[in-house]
């Protein structure tokens, strides 16, 4: 055998092929976006409207008018809309009675004892006695941020890559800030932003850990939120060395070291182009979904395709893993799918 064909024949066996898999649960309904917060729930808007599922077996939990929310996993207390909700025991805890078209952002605090809407004002209620103790007068119009400390001293409200914190006991102002935007986000963020750091701010306490390039290709900074002292800080001038992004490029995928913006891998295997890319949270696997309904999981570090998951046909409008790295859920315009992925 000559040399070039055992290098043809070794290349071809480095990677076993990928295994295929099969939807967990497949839940027929339309979404503009959806999410899995919890392996137990999944989250979808669509038509000024929030629907939540039970995520193993698909039956629909909660059905509410409005178009944003907030969830907390300890405790399963859910803001939809303008209601506030148990999800454990399925039930209405409390109608605000607030008009849902001037909601911009919504929060619960860790041990969901108060839940907040923000508007033009902001209103935190006592979700134990359901009565409102705080309103307060804002200078934002609908934010589309809210972060809230849990002993409800501080608040970081914000729009777009803007944000404030504030003292909430004397509405003095603490620091303005700017946060970047996050993949696969190509513009400002939006409520799809604020869905992500209401999940990420409820684990770590952190606003943003992600990094996107500026024009020049350069990394921009990361931004904490220190609620001891109310402060905004930077925790590191140029993203961690090990901080991995993705950017899509027509049909394949970069995955770049966020520090240096170097490319470390590209993921090929798409026959139309990438539109959404999701990093499982410990960051070991990425999954990309592209316009022909196809969904692949990778190897995050070696570019190694381990699943390709089989059941849509149409482009994939959500991608995302659940907390736990066990679950991903891939939402098209007329069908929600969850599947195992547990390597």
């Amino acid at each position: 055998m000559s040399t070039t064909a055992l290098v043809v024949l070794f290349a071809s066996n480095l990677w076993a092929a990928p295994k295929r898999i099969a939807p967990a649960t497949t839940i027929n309904a339309p979404t503009t976006i959806a999410s899995i917060p919890d392996r137990r729930f999944v989250f979808g808007r669509y038509a000024q409207r929030i629907q939540v599922w039970h995520a193993p077996t698909g039956m629909l939990v909660a059905d509410v008018p409005g178009t944003g929310g907030a969830y907390n996993s300890r405790t399963d207390i859910a803001i939809l809309g303008t209601q506030i909700w148990d999800l454990n025991d399925r039930h209405l805890i409390l109608d605000t009675g607030l008009a849902d078209d001037g909601i911009g952002a919504t929060g619960i605090t860790r041990d969901s004892r108060y839940g907040i809407i923000v508007s033009s004002n902001i209103y935190i209620w006592d979700i134990q006695t359901r009565q409102l103790i705080k309103k307060a007068k804002l200078k934002w119009t609908r934010p589309s941020f809210l972060a809230i400390s849990e002993d409800l001293s501080y608040a970081a409200i914000g729009q777009g890559d803007i944000f404030d914190v504030i003292n909430l006991a004397t509405g003095k102002l603490l620091k303005t800030g700017a946060l970047a935007a996050v993949w696969p986000f190509k513009t400002r963020p939006s409520k799809g932003f604020s869905e992500f750091v209401e999940n990420r701010a409820t684990e770590f306490n952190v606003l943003f850990e992600y990094a996107d390039f500026d024009k020049r290709g350069g990394p921009r900074s990361l931004w904490k939120l220190d609620w001891q002292s109310g402060r905004v800080n930077i925790f590191a001038s140029t993203p961690p060395r090990n901080l991995l992004a993705a950017r899509p490029r027509d049909k394949k995928v970069d995955i770049v070291w966020a520090r240096e913006a170097d490319t470390r891998t590209t993921l090929i295997g798409h026959d139309a182009n990438v539109g959404q890319v999701a990093f499982s949270p410990d960051r070991w696997t990425v999954a990309t979904g592209d316009k022909a309904g196809k969904v692949l999981l990778w190897d995050a570090y070696s570019g190694e395709l381990l699943y390709e998951c089989i059941g849509g046909s149409e482009p994939i409008s959500s991608l995302g893993y659940s907390p736990d790295a066990q679950f991903l859920l891939v939402a098209s315009t007329t069908t929600i799918r969850v599947y195992a992925v547990t390597p």
